[in-house]
């Protein structure tokens, strides 16, 4: 297929000077909520949440978002750069979090955003982005379309998963602790031996995997060391070599109207079989008695035994997300 020719008359022009113009549109436009799959959600708060979120100040070396004017303009693409991902693989990362339309922010589906896209992309080269990826809800149908006519592939299929948790109660209990400084040896050990192959780092063939295993190790001594992470649960007695990271998103529950949580990170190791079952189950009594609501955890369509555990404890099917990526830079490869 030939390139779409960009449109005479477009322009790509950053959001801070507009973004209180920018925030006023889209609060008084049409709502989408990112947790509308959790029907005791406020789709009107969350989507308030979101979008003040997203319209804040943010200093100027990250802040890469744009107000695009075009045909079927004007679009909003919320951008930034990531310090610590760009700092850590030594490629400069930056993330397009949202693509919508400033007067009709609902989930496109026909639009044709190739123009669009392709100036954004254009623009956060400008300052250097070697790796631009983009996480998107699965119904925006014409973002997931246009990125890859753009030259974005697909190189991630996440699921969420929730439960609301006033009925919860496992099948078993087992005795559970956070981990402490002293347990992080053992769990960068776990984190990298029972990796996932299917997360974005490791199926991406452009970044080396020996880098990908030291990110997963930092990853966990982040999350028990420097606030990751509010809590890591392992089991009570032996060596940490199973593990779940958890975040309460106690800055979410006000806006949101209700308290919900989520497990974030985890790995078990094979002499621990069936204890990935025991940790879920105990934090989500943990999320239970802090008073938290609701629960979600996200994992990609082809961890079908973790999909099973979930099910059996009463989780279901909330949201698809893609996650597509561009390299702007040197290929990284080994």
């Amino acid at each position: 297929m030939p390139d779409s020719p960009i449109p005479r008359g477009s322009s790509t022009a950053p959001l801070r000077p507009r973004a209180e113009e920018v925030r006023s549109r889209l609060l008084g436009s049409a709502l989408r909520s990112p947790h509308d799959f959790i029907r005791e959600v406020s789709v009107e708060a969350d989507w308030r949440f979101w979008v003040e979120s997203q319209t804040a100040s943010r200093p100027e070396s990250i802040d890469l978002s744009v107000v695009w004017e075009g045909p079927g303009g004007p679009l909003v693409a919320f951008a930034s750069m990531l310090p610590w991902d760009s700092e850590f693989f030594g490629i400069r990362t930056a993330r397009l979090d949202a693509l919508v339309h400033l007067d009709s922010p609902g989930y496109a589906i026909r639009q044709d955003l190739v123009p669009a896209i392709r100036d954004i992309t254009d623009h956060v080269a400008k300052f250097g982005v070697e790796y631009f990826f983009a996480v998107v809800d699965a119904r925006d149908a014409a973002v997931c379309r246009s990125l890859a006519e753009c030259g974005f592939g697909l190189i991630e299929s996440r699921l969420t998963h929730f439960r609301h948790l006033g009925d919860f109660a496992p099948p078993e209990r087992a005795s559970v602790k956070i981990a402490t400084e002293q347990d992080v040896a053992t769990l960068q050990a776990a984190a990298v031996r029972m990796s996932n192959s299917y997360d974005r780092f490791h199926a991406d063939p452009r970044l080396p995997l020996d880098l990908v295993d030291r990110l997963m190790s930092r990853w966990v001594t982040a999350s028990v060391l420097e606030g990751f992470a509010d809590a890591t649960v392992i089991p009570a007695e032996g060596p940490a070599d199973a593990f779940c990271t958890v975040k309460y998103h106690r800055d979410r529950w006000a806006p949101m109207g209700i308290r919900i949580s989520q497990t974030v990170f985890g790995a078990v190791s094979t002499e621990r079989r069936g204890w990935y079952r025991k940790l879920i189950s105990e934090i989500h009594c943990m999320f239970r008695d802090a008073g938290v609501e609701c629960a979600y955890l996200v994992t990609q369509p082809s961890n079908r035994a973790v999909i099973r555990t979930w099910e059996r404890l009463g989780f279901q099917f909330g949201r698809n997300e893609l996650v597509f990526r561009k390299w702007l830079g040197q290929d990284t490869r080994r």
